[in-house]
């Protein structure tokens, strides 16, 4: 299972959590000498932590920032499983510049835990800027065993429906470097860390949004959606809430499903009232990023069926199969919302000439079964945990 860094730490309840949960945690650069921070950092000897440099906070202190690391590590020895470059965003040539320097300043033995981060591209690039970008990260694989990419948070806040494309030729990239670990910032929607669970270069992710509770009385839910207490109509603790939140981040990379304090997603409703909307806003902002993947649907082996317009969804891919889901009944239907019901498919390794179910756009895709087969007519959140379950069988 990969590793996941809860990032925002900053108060002795933080580190209370962590420690209860079993799970790891990120400090950043500039808040990690803080005299309440260091005190939970040592009450708390077995939470193990990485460092993010701050250079998003705009940090650009180099010298400052290898004094920093080198302080930590006499001070806190081995603690850290690594330190993030001080990266300049957006520039990687600084950025490198910034890398170099720091291994000038650090002692020999850190060295192999400075992380070399690698930026993706803001925005939208033309065809010519994307393949130099890749070309850059092919080569950074090349040089480093361990590294990070950066850019993708910002990414899921701009332009949301690019990124798992866009992970996709990273994707392609990594796959064919020499074996490597990759770091990715900034990740806690479900979508994403379910495609990147799958990745053989995928070795960890942060993200503060389990705090959310702590700045906005919120939860999450299996489904990815965010929901507050009272619309759920509960009442907990901030720290239980927060501990709901660790569990369910961790089931998205393939922990146990956590059984505890874990709100599932609504339930299919009669109607699709204003309370469900609020509750059910992520999952739709999700499936309104994905509004332009529609495609037609063809019944084989049924003359009496014609084609349907509908929307495809892509997952993952696993194994050579790309994962996916139909919405179903509503072909022809582009309100798209949580509540319709979902049908797995998936792309077929045809043997013996056995049949596909279906043609999504012309090409085969199997996995789609009768009424009564195993795999359909799933809400959202439960279509995509049964499509994670078949990686793991």
């Amino acid at each position: 299972m990969p590793t996941y860094y809860f990032s925002g730490l900053d108060r002795q309840q933080h580190f209370r959590l962590l420690a209860r949960e079993g799970a790891m945690g990120m400090v950043n650069a500039l808040t990690v000498g803080r005299p309440a921070l260091l005190k939970s950092m040592a009450a708390y000897p077995h939470v193990p932590l990485v460092l993010d440099s701050g250079a998003y906070q705009g940090n650009r202190d180099v010298v400052g920032y290898a004094r920093l690391i080198e302080w930590l590590d006499q001070r806190f020895p081995e603690r850290f499983h690594w330190f993030a470059n001080l990266d300049v965003l957006g520039d990687m040539r600084a950025s490198d510049e910034h890398y170099r320097k720091l291994l000038s300043l650090l002692p020999q033995h850190l060295h192999p835990r400075l992380l070399w981060v690698f930026h993706l591209p803001p925005g939208r690039q033309n065809a010519r800027e994307r393949q130099r970008c890749l070309e850059r990260l092919a080569s950074g694989a090349m040089e480093h065993v361990d590294f990070a990419l950066g850019g993708i948070a910002g990414l899921l806040r701009r332009d949301p429906s690019h990124v798992l494309p866009l992970l996709q030729e990273v994707g392609e990239v990594l796959t064919n470097a020499p074996p490597i670990r990759v770091h990715v910032f900034g990740v806690a929607a479900p979508e994403v860390l379910l495609w990147l669970r799958v990745q053989p270069w995928f070795w960890s992710a942060d993200s503060s949004r389990w705090q959310m509770v702590f700045r906005a009385g919120e939860v999450l839910r299996l489904s990815g959606e965010q929901s507050t207490l009272a619309s759920l109509g509960l009442s907990f603790t901030a720290e239980e809430c927060a501990a709901n939140n660790i569990r369910t981040i961790l089931s998205w990379l393939g922990g146990a499903t956590p059984r505890e304090l874990v709100f599932p997603a609504t339930r299919r409703a009669p109607a699709w009232s204003p309370a469900e909307q609020v509750r059910q806003r992520e999952v739709a902002r999700f499936l309104t990023r994905h509004r332009g993947r529609a495609a037609r649907f063809e019944y084989l082996g049924d003359p009496l069926a014609s084609p349907q317009q509908g929307f495809y969804i892509p997952l993952f891919t696993w194994q050579r199969r790309q994962y996916g889901l139909i919405n179903w009944p509503h072909f022809g239907d582009l309100d798209l919302n949580p509540n319709q019901e979902w049908c797995l498919v998936w792309e077929p390794r045809v043997e013996g000439g056995e049949k596909a179910v279906l043609l999504v756009d012309g090409t085969p895709a199997a996995g789609l079964l009768s009424h009564d087969g195993s795999f359909c007519h799933f809400p959202f959140h439960l279509a995509t945990e049964v499509a994670r379950a078949l990686t793991e069988n």
